[in-house]
């Protein structure tokens, strides 16, 4: 049985290349465009998510608030932080507050498999 990504990125070329990437890898992806709409998706499909690929810059809500809201609905989700800029102090808070990791913009297919192998249920 393939594993559902769930991808949350207001970058639609990031989406839409992560997502072709994701189902060369036999990954089920769902996408979001924002925050708000991802969270929306996350609370309707969460059962059937088994990673969540969240982009730390978006407008709209801080990651922080979403994420926050994430853990209410599962809190035993797993959710890797993606951005171009680690050194945003708001990696380390996400980290603490229990993203599983963190993957640095621009990845390459191998790093973005690994991560995804190494922190899915």
């Amino acid at each position: 049985m393939s594993k559902t990504v769930l991808i949350i990125d207001d970058d639609e070329i990031i989406r839409m290349t992560t997502e072709e990437i994701l189902h060369e890898l036999g990954y089920k992806t769902l996408t979001a465009e924002s925050g708000d709409s991802g969270l929306a998706l996350f609370n309707k499909k969460y059962s059937e998510i088994d990673l969540i690929l969240l982009d730390l810059t978006m407008p709209g809500r801080s990651v922080v608030d979403i994420f926050a809201d994430i853990l209410n609905t599962d809190p035993d989700v797993r959710v890797l932080i993606s951005s171009g800029n680690s050194y945003d102090p708001k990696v380390q808070q996400l980290l603490s507050l229990g993203a599983k990791g963190f993957l640095q913009k621009p990845y390459t297919i191998a790093d973005m498999e690994n991560r995804i192998k190494e922190n899915s249920k």
